[in-house]
């Protein structure tokens, strides 16, 4: 069956390789492709074909579906893009010949899409016939297909995996090539609580964020005067809810607010302030408990102009007066 035959097929078989396993075992990926694959039961998604144990294959590393790599070399020269194949020379416009053409000339790898998931692949221009693409399993070397064939793994090369998990894991792959997903990481490492006063050896790849200790968080809240007294947590703190009294400008008004609240009313009547000038009320401003020159100069020109509208108030009044004792 020829690939352009097979564009509308592979979305209705996209399952077809799997479905002698997924009926009658609940076996994990990776057991159920190694069982299958050694057992020749199981089915190429391209030509609908069997996958023999001396056929040389490829895997997709998003999906792990495996296919004949020649029915894959066949799906990438089809939809190469144009610039790519109107720059193959006459002889070289072969599924069998354009990979090597193509790293002749100095190009690594190729985008293409895989057949059953859709998901975008950059492919080697050298195309090893293993699952974990470093094996270079040569089909014309008799003693390498010998191996290849009786390896206890069908179609696996024999080398070290050497794929990386992604994540949070910074480890290679340390099993030998293997069909489907990748084990978790198996090394231990340190990873430090959320308020970072203690360290857990931990699985590798276990999220940060479930570490915890059972001291008190302790870091700078926003007010920058306050500490966080929730237990170790994951996220930003809260904002700072000690209680503080708060005057209005004028000395009329009291007010009982969070400590956050009073940061945050700052930051509204100055949106260009600095974290460390915050200061943790207005109220000690106005008390003189803390130098006004810290403030931004639009808060003290708000504070200058209310104290000169209050000077400016009483000189009228007077003038009014010293005025109504002339008429008389």
């Amino acid at each position: 069956m020829s690939v352009a035959s097979t564009v509308s097929a592979v979305s209705t078989i996209s399952t077809l390789s799997s479905v002698s396993t997924i009926s009658n075992s609940d076996l994990p990926l990776r057991e159920r492709l190694e069982r299958d694959l050694g057992h020749q039961k199981y089915t190429c998604a391209i030509c609908m074909d069997t996958i023999k144990r001396h056929q040389l294959i490829w895997s997709c590393r998003e999906c792990f579906v495996v296919l004949h790599l020649f029915c894959m070399k066949e799906w990438i020269f089809k939809y190469l893009d144009t610039v790519t194949m109107d720059s193959l020379p006459k002889q070289a416009r072969d599924p069998s010949k354009f990979l090597g053409y193509l790293h002749n000339q100095g190009v690594d790898s190729v985008v293409t899409k895989c057949p059953v998931c859709r998901g975008e692949q950059q492919v080697s221009t050298i195309l090893s016939g293993c699952f974990c693409g470093h094996g270079m399993v040569n089909k014309n070397n008799k003693e390498m297909m010998e191996e290849y064939v009786h390896n206890p793994i069908a179609h696996s090369c024999g080398k070290l995996c050497g794929h990386m998990r992604g994540g949070s894991c910074t480890h290679p792959c340390n099993c030998l090539c293997h069909p489907g997903p990748c084990p978790p990481c198996s090394m231990i490492i340190e990873l430090p609580c959320q308020c970072g006063k203690t360290k857990k050896a931990v699985r590798c790849g276990t999220d940060p964020a479930s570490i915890h200790c059972d001291q008190v968080c302790g870091k700078l809240l926003d007010c920058k005067e306050h500490t966080c007294q929730l237990v170790c947590h994951a996220g930003p703190c809260p904002s700072c809810a000690v209680p503080v009294e708060c005057k209005c400008y004028c000395g009329a008004e009291h007010k009982t607010m969070s400590c956050g609240e009073t940061k945050m009313a700052i930051c509204s009547r100055n949106p260009s302030y600095e974290e460390d000038l915050v200061i943790p009320t207005v109220a000690a401003v106005q008390q003189g408990l803390i130098n006004s020159s810290i403030y931004k100069d639009s808060v003290i020109g708000d504070l200058d102009g209310l104290s000169d509208l209050s000077d400016s108030d009483e000189e009228t009044a007077e003038e009014k007066g010293e005025e109504k004792g002339e008429e008389k």
